[in-house]
Formats: structure tokens, C-alpha cells, sequence
């Protein structure tokens, strides 16, 4: 299975995030679906729990779940798609993830977002085409999550 070690944005990414720019909310993952355990005799895939676990992490390494909020939300992922090429010297993953911003208490989303994103991984890197797989999956979701967590950061209000 991917790993959520593997899927959660890289230390690198999150130093951009400082707690003074942070706004001041505090954004809990609510449910996460359209995920697939791996059969190990298979190519490995993203559990629900697996990705929201590894959107936890990241949402508090980016110091959006701050505890002097003054706004609390509610953030909802659905996996929609994962392609990928079936063979190759360089595996491409990419994955599309429906995301949906939620006022706590409200029923209504204040934003939703598709994000597409696309990791790879190099014959170089592993020469077991499993291995590749699983690399250029873990990058894809880790990108996922990075560009959901920009717009996070950035987020007035409005869709």
C-alpha cells in the first residue's frame, strides 16, 4: 500500500508555512472516500484512511489547525481517479482528488476544488516496475495534497 510517511508534503515544502502567516483556522479532515485497499498480490493503491491520515499531517505541519482559531473548518476529500501508464522505464502516476471546504456545523461548502496531480518514478530509482508504481503514487498524492494545502494557505473566503 502507499505510504503515508510517503504522502504527506516533505519537510522542504512545509518551511514555506510559517505560524505567523498562517491564518488563524483550524481545518480538521473529515471523511475521506473513493480510496481502495492494496491486494498485496497487486499494485499498491491509496486507502481512505491512508490519505487522510497523510492530509492530517500536513494540514498541521502547515500550521492550519491552529489553536487560537477563530474559525473552525471541515475539509472532505473524495478520490475521483488515479491513472497511470500500465508499463515503462519511468512510471507516471496521476491522481484526481475532489476536495470540499465546510464551515463547522454547515452543510454547505464554502469551496470546492479538483485538483489533478502527477508524480513519477525512474528506472533509475527502483528496477522493480511494482516499486516504480508505488513510488510515482506516493508522489502523486504527496502533490495532491501539497497544491490542496497552497490553496488552504491562501483561502479568503471565497470559492
Amino acid at each position: 500500500p502507499a505510504s503515508v510517511q510517503n504522502m504527506q508534503m516533505a519537510e522542504d515544502e512545509t518551511a514555506g508555512f510559517s505560524e505567523e502567516q498562517a491564518p488563524l483556522v483550524s481545518i480538521v479532515v473529515g471523511t475521506v472516500t473513493g480510496g481502495k485497499e492494496t491486494n498485496p498480490l497487486l499494485k499498491s493503491n491509496i486507502s481512505d484512511e491512508d490519505f487522510r491520515l497523510a492530509l492530517m499531517d500536513s494540514l498541521a505541519e502547515s500550521k492550519l489547525n491552529s489553536s487560537k482559531a477563530l474559525q473552525e473548518y471541515v475539509l472532505n476529500a473524495e478520490i475521483l481517479d488515479v491513472k497511470s501508464n500500465s508499463f515503462g522505464i519511468t512510471f507516471k502516476v496521476s491522481t484526481s482528488i475532489a476536495y470540499e471546504l465546510f464551515e463547522n456545523q454547515s452543510s454547505t461548502p464554502l469551496m470546492r476544488r479538483v485538483i489533478d496531480a502527477e508524480g513519477s518514478a525512474k528506472f533509475s530509482e527502483s528496477w522493480v516496475g511494482m516499486n516504480r508504481y508505488k513510488l510515482a503514487l506516493e508522489r502523486s498524492a504527496q502533490n495532491n495534497i501539497s497544491e490542496i494545502v497552497e490553496v488552504l494557505f491562501t483561502f479568503d473566503g471565497e470559492s
